[in-house]
């Protein structure tokens, strides 16, 4: 696997996580809107570990641009 298909298939995955990740900010700014904070609140804690999953698979997107190496497959060296 190159890493131009890591990284493609990381970006598309990230992409995904962001996309579920705004229709529940979505959900939460909704709730606010209907003066119902606790449940906006509640709404967005899953939103905090898809921003952490996000930033890590941002690192290591970054990382195999930065390096620019092929990866190896089942153990090669």
């Amino acid at each position: 696997m190159t890493s131009k298909n890591s990284i493609t298939t990381l970006i598309t995955i990230l992409d995904q996580h962001l996309f579920e990740a705004s229709g529940t900010v979505q959900q939460a700014r909704e709730a606010i809107i209907a003066g119902e904070k606790n449940l906006a609140i509640g709404t967005l804690l899953p939103v905090e570990r898809v921003c952490e999953d996000a930033l890590a698979m941002l690192c290591v997107i970054l990382s195999l641009h930065q390096y620019g190496r092929d990866i190896p497959q089942g153990g090669e060296r």
